[in-house]
């Protein structure tokens, strides 16, 4: 690692993490090549093995064109690591995977930790990283081999991304374990051997003691040899190559922000002076977007090539990211002052035919012969500051010969999409010709597959989808107001050996069994009318008027004083008929949430300084409009205290209407668990039938399983 005064220009601090000379790098395009070159990087692994992903699949298939020696599942993943494992004693595999979100629940692999803790070697160590904001995903796609040689890019070791480099319409191999085909899938991958791998390692180690609170101790022997990387699987070689990293990751407890990518799209873009090359799945960061704009009113500029996917993903996707994409886009176009943008996707007719399109998942960049970078980060939003994201980049500027290979790859990413000669359209960069004039000889050359002019064209907005909440840049003030509760919950955990979850789920379930069972048993009801009582609660009788003003009166009270607001919804069950209690909880909820909002409105920002310390201030002064959906998220998974939500949001001036809206959509689900869970309780008391019985345990388990994630995503923020 250079010091700062030792960077050459334009590498700082600001846009770089770490920057080392002599590499040998290899650029590996689609996942044939880089499962391929992984495969025989793993093979040499002595000491240890990193694998670090947004996702991880132990059935991926890493050779479906070999014929497997022994059985059909000789190559996938899991036999793979085993069989490496098995193989080399002293060999040590550590897997960090994302503790996903469970809208990916359907996409990923199904029990999979379950599957890791009995099915595993002993010397394979797997854990799941929930160290990051709510709203927030790892997203960094890293292999590490003996701290020696490294891969960094936008490809998973997981399922439904290998391809080859032709991207045929309906390739036979190209299947997911459940033997579904899936459309053809691009994406790139840089091998690098030399010291910035050791930096990876780092990275990796860094991130296993966030996550799991011990410590990565293994270091590659001094007798290893450099190991080799298999360039002749790659589409681009360059040995001895300078290289830089750069990183994102959102600020998080503790842990403050690190923006070098954005820095460094900000920093690096404007230099360019011939062209500017762009792969990438998403377009949509405001600053990207603001800096290409710039660059498109320049007199003189380069050229800007932008190559995307056609569609982006499925329904949800096209009207959140795809709306924003259009909208930035369409204001590129505007600012393209003298017609030096060209935005492309990939074609091919055949599957055309067949309504599918190429996935265009790489994250690519080239500027003029100079600087080719290669990573995890897409140009969206998320990338730039919410989501951890690592992009390497090979500096040429200086080396002929480098600079020499940085054009031959450059051919070979335009002639990638098409039946063209690389070579031929390198020569043609080299000697000055239009990025743009060989793209269009190319669709000459082959009209049935190349890169086309992609369709910009306004589409019908969703007025109802808050479309910003899939691409935040920064975590949400609540956000930053539950990792202060995850302080808290922390010194729960260790004062009294269980979770704040955990603890609140056993008092749940001990207050709705003993309330039941002593308006059951006991003449408490009785006593309670002979005293007079009857008009505070059996008197608020089903469909009073008076019951409407006083159950919101009792909610709002609760919220001031901190009181539970389950165990409120588990009184109100018991006290009236289903159809009216869920009646009298809305009404709760809303005077709840509205005490709340407005005691936080008045004097959450004293109180948040006092009760969560002085460095809440900056966040309280940054503080921007909510987001629906991650309100809803907050609501449905218990993670902290409804009163401390409330007074967050009043105290970062969420409009009220949007975040009242939010909070009765979000906990539907729960009071309606919580309404038939107490009345099966009681009914289990009265008249006690299996079929009671069925549905308390069954209510039970989903509980348990949900406060079980809950705790594997909220508790052990980090040690």
């Amino acid at each position: 690692m250079f010091s700062s005064s030792l960077w050459p220009s334009p590498w700082n601090p600001s846009n770089t993490w770490t920057y080392h000379k002599d590499q040998d790098c290899a650029v590996f395009a689609d996942a044939d090549s880089y499962f391929k070159a992984f495969i025989d990087a793993a093979e040499q692994a002595r000491s240890h093995l990193f694998i670090l992903g947004w996702d991880m699949h132990l059935a991926t298939d890493l050779a479906p064109e070999r014929l497997a020696p022994r059985t059909p599942q000789y190559w996938h993943l899991g036999a793979f690591l085993h069989r490496l494992l098995e193989n080399c004693p002293s060999l040590q595999i550590y897997i960090l995977g994302w503790d996903f979100s469970p809208v990916f629940l359907l996409e990923r692999e199904k029990l999979q930790s379950l599957r890791m803790a009995w099915q595993s070697h002993p010397r394979m160590h797997f854990s799941l990283d929930a160290h990051h904001p709510l709203s927030a995903s790892h997203h960094q796609k890293i292999v590490v081999v003996d701290d020696q040689l490294a891969f960094v890019g936008g490809l998973d070791l997981t399922i439904r991304r290998w391809d080859t480099h032709h991207h045929l319409a309906e390739h036979p191999l190209r299947r997911d374990p459940d033997g579904e085909f899936y459309p053809p899938f691009h994406d790139m991958q840089l091998g690098i051997v030399g010291p910035s791998a050791h930096d990876l390692a780092q990275l990796f180690r860094g991130r296993w003691l966030r996550a799991t609170g011990t410590r990565v101790q293994l270091r590659a022997p001094a007798f290893l040899q450099r190991p080799r990387l298999l360039s002749e699987a790659a589409v681009a070689h360059f040995p001895a190559a300078p290289l830089a990293l750069s990183r994102t990751f959102p600020q998080f407890r503790d842990y403050p922000e690190v923006d070098e990518i954005a820095h460094f799209y900000s920093e690096i873009m404007p230099l360019a002076k011939r062209w500017i090359y762009i792969e990438n799945q998403y377009l949509t960061s405001q600053q990207i977007v603001a800096t290409l704009a710039a660059i498109g009113q320049q007199d003189e500029g380069p050229e800007v090539i932008i190559v995307l996917p056609k569609k982006s993903g499925g329904w949800l996707e096209k009207k959140t990211m795809g709306l924003l994409q259009t909208a930035a886009l369409q204001k590129l176009l505007a600012s393209d002052k003298h017609k030096r943008l060209h935005i492309y996707f990939p074609f091919d007719r055949i599957i055309e035919k067949h309504n599918k399109y190429v996935t265009v998942h790489s994250k690519l960049l080239v500027i003029d012969d100079l600087y080719l970078c290669v990573g995890s980060a897409n140009l969206n939003n998320r990338s730039m500051g919410l989501d951890t994201e690592c992009n390497a980049c090979i500096d040429a500027q200086g080396q002929p010969e480098l600079q020499e290979r940085v054009q031959r790859a450059l051919g070979g990413f335009l002639s990638h999409f098409a039946e063209g000669a690389p070579t031929f359209f390198a020569s043609s960069i080299a000697a000055g010709e239009s990025l743009a004039s060989i793209i269009e000889r190319l669709a000459l050359v082959s009209p049935d597959r190349h890169l086309a002019p992609l369709d910009v064209s306004p589409d019908v907005e969703l007025a109802w989808i808050d479309t910003e909440l899939l691409d935040m840049e920064k975590p949400t003030p609540i956000e930053h107001v539950m990792d202060r509760w995850g302080k808290m919950s922390e010194a729960i955990n260790r004062r009294l050996g269980m979770s704040g979850r955990t603890m609140a789920l056993v008092l749940t379930v001990l207050i709705a069994l003993l309330l039941a069972a002593v308006w059951t048993y006991t003449p408490l009801p009785d006593y309670l009318h002979r005293q007079g009582l009857k008009n505070l609660f059996e008197g608020l009788g089903a469909g009073e008027t008076r019951t409407l003003l006083y159950v919101p009166m009792f909610y709002g009270i609760a919220c001031l004083l901190f009181f539970p607001i389950n165990l409120l919804i588990i009184v109100t069950a018991s006290l009236y008929p289903m159809q009216w209690a869920f009646a009298y909880i809305g009404l709760g909820v809303v005077a709840n949430v509205s005490a709340g909002y407005l005691m936080g409105l008045l004097a959450g920002r004293f109180f948040f300084r006092q009760f969560f310390g002085r460095r809440t201030r900056d966040i309280l002064n940054r503080i921007e409009e909510g987001h629906f959906l991650a309100i809803v998220l907050l609501r449905i998974v218990p993670i902290a205290p409804s009163s401390v939500i409330n007074l967050a949001a009043g105290t970062g001036r969420i409009p009220f209407l949007k975040f009242l809206a939010a909070t009765l959509f979000g906990m539907m689900p729960g009071t309606l668990m919580l309404v038939i869970f107490q009345k099966s309780i009681i009914d289990l008391f009265k008249s006690p039938t299996w079929g009671t019985l069925l549905v308390v345990i069954g209510l039970s388990s989903i509980a348990f399983f949900l406060y079980r994630w809950s705790r594997s995503r909220f508790s052990n923020y980090g040690s």
